[in-house]
């Protein structure tokens, strides 16, 4: 079955994001990444959006309360971040200042997967 979000790996989490994400698949990623935030335990994240994707009208406002939320526990335990892009387009929209500024750990834009899980299991 085609599962257009992936969790997998601990304490080097990598989610791959690609294809059209519907608002209950995105509500069940939020829940999984809870769980991880919940376990209170350090982790680095390693995120990779595949070409085309397409995420749920209205997601912004659905991940700035969790992220609100959700903020204090990341700051706490996730230690990094590496976001891969799969586009030069969106390795200069991952790769914004505000992008970095977004996240209480260290944050890393790359278009290259092996940096990203290199650098993140650095930050271990």
């Amino acid at each position: 079955m085609f599962m257009p979000i992936s969790v997998t790996g601990w304490p080097v989490v990598h989610m791959v994001f690609h294809g059209c994400i519907s608002q209950s698949e995105f509500l069940a990623w939020q829940e999984q990444t809870t769980a991880l935030l919940d376990k209170a335990e350090p982790f680095v994240v390693v995120t990779q959006s595949l070409e085309p994707i397409e995420l749920p009208e209205k997601y912004r406002q659905t991940e700035a309360v969790w992220h609100k939320q959700n903020k204090p526990k990341f700051a706490a335990h996730c230690l990094a971040i590496a976001r891969v892009a799969s586009t030069p387009a969106q390795f200069e929209r991952l790769n914004l200042p505000g992008m970095k500024k977004l996240w209480p750990c260290d944050y890393l834009a790359t278009m290259d997967l092996d940096e990203a899980l290199t650098w993140a299991a650095k930050h271990l």
